[in-house]
């Protein structure tokens, strides 16, 4: 048994690249943050769409900058698949560091950080800053 769970541990990666392609693995994250409050996922979306459309005017690259509290606004509005990419692969890592303990293994992680996340985005009443 100890062999199969190894292998199975091992085929992570491949896992992961087959589940995006397939979109599930968006799908279990979002269950995940859901599991937390059912308002979670939703206001995730939100976030994105209000990044995207902010993301078209200099006006709207300000606030981001402001919201986000980045050192300067965004260039342009591709710059927005930027930081769509860093705050999406923290949501991950959080899922993927889910453990009920605070670890500090890689960077201190407090006890179910995807829960700290989502109790942080339902007291702003946002998804984005």
């Amino acid at each position: 048994p100890h062999l199969w769970a190894g292998a199975i541990a091992s085929s992570a990666t491949p896992l992961k690249h087959l589940l995006r392609e397939t979109n599930s693995f968006n799908r279990i994250v979002a269950e995940v943050y859901g599991n937390v409050s059912s308002a979670c996922p939703d206001l995730i979306r939100a976030g994105w769409a209000s990044l995207f459309d902010r993301a078209r005017t200099q006006a709207g690259r300000e606030h981001i900058a402001h919201e986000l509290n980045l050192c300067k606004p965004l260039p342009n509005a591709n710059a927005a698949d930027y930081i769509y990419g860093f705050v999406s692969g923290a949501l991950e890592t959080m899922v993927q560091y889910g453990y009920p303990y605070a670890t500090s293994f890689y960077n201190p992680v407090p006890a179910y950080p995807f829960k700290v996340a989502c109790e942080a985005m339902l007291r702003a009443g946002t998804g984005l800053g």
